[in-house]
């Protein structure tokens, strides 16, 4: 292959955030998801299933929400390998 071989380009789609008790969400068809509660005037972020708080306390619902999908998409990004 020659030296100015392209990467091969991978997204990770954005979570989609719903609302019930608390935000949330699904990663359908999976029984998990992210879950966002607020408390004390703070977020916090956890994953369904997964007793700890992965990333606590947020200042906002949006940074919260960015925090979830980083590591979603970290996680997602982890289990792929580009081969040639």
């Amino acid at each position: 292959m020659s030296e100015n071989k392209e990467k091969a380009a991978v997204r990770v789609n954005s979570l989609h955030w719903g609302r019930g008790d608390y935000v949330y969400a699904r990663l359908a068809p999976m029984p998990f998801g992210y879950c966002i509660g607020k408390e004390d005037g703070k977020f916090w972020l956890t994953i369904d299933g997964v007793q700890d708080q992965i990333h606590t306390p947020f200042k906002s619902e949006n940074e919260a929400k960015s925090a979830a999908q980083a590591d979603y998409e970290r996680r997602i990004l982890s289990a792929i390998e580009v081969t040639e």
